[in-house]
């Protein structure tokens, strides 16, 4: 579905941030790697929810998901075990620089 209503794509960066100065609600997204990684750079992220399944793919593996975006430092503030193999886990993004290592 076209979010833009009108045949075109539509940058939803300044529409969410729109949202968010509005207040009155809680915007959530739910499985859209794309969006998310938009959000994150934009700084409009409050929490982010990952559901950690362990699995080792091999060279069967895809791209690692968070790849293509810069590094952000993350908080974590929430953590619970759903089952046997998944864990989820909430984390807040600080702003802050990563740390990094020393040079050698």
């Amino acid at each position: 579905m076209d979010p833009s209503g009108a045949g075109g794509r539509r940058d939803l960066v300044p529409e969410v941030s729109r949202l968010k100065r509005a207040g009155g609600h809680r915007l959530r997204t739910w499985g859209s790697l794309s969006l998310v990684t938009q959000l994150l750079a934009a700084g409009l992220v409050d929490r982010l929810r990952l559901v950690r399944f362990p699995l080792v793919a091999g060279e069967a593996g895809r791209q690692p998901a968070f790849a293509t975006m810069a590094s952000c430092d993350l908080e974590l503030v929430h953590h619970e075990v759903l089952d046997d193999r998944l864990l989820l886990e909430e984390y807040h993004p600080t702003g802050r620089d990563i740390p990094r290592a020393l040079p050698g």
